[in-house]
């Protein structure tokens, strides 16, 4: 089975050494939003996307599951 975005986000996070709350304000958003991502209890916006991808350096394809790398290339 493959992992969920919220699986992924969490992987990305531990992989930057990054808490949740850091997250929270490297990405300016409300706390509620990561904690739903991270449960899968939100959909997120292209600019969400793109924004977490630059402070995790992971790439879009990892957390949308396209790729089991998280490198960006």
């Amino acid at each position: 089975m493959q992992d969920t975005f919220g699986v992924r986000l969490i992987k990305a996070m531990n992989r930057k050494g990054m808490r949740s709350k850091t997250l929270v304000a490297e990405l300016d958003c409300n706390p509620s939003t990561v904690a739903r991502l991270r449960m899968d209890k939100n959909a997120l916006s292209m600019e969400l996307l793109l924004r977490i991808c630059k402070t995790l350096d992971v790439s879009a394809d990892f957390l949308l599951g396209l790729s089991d790398k998280p490198e960006i290339k």
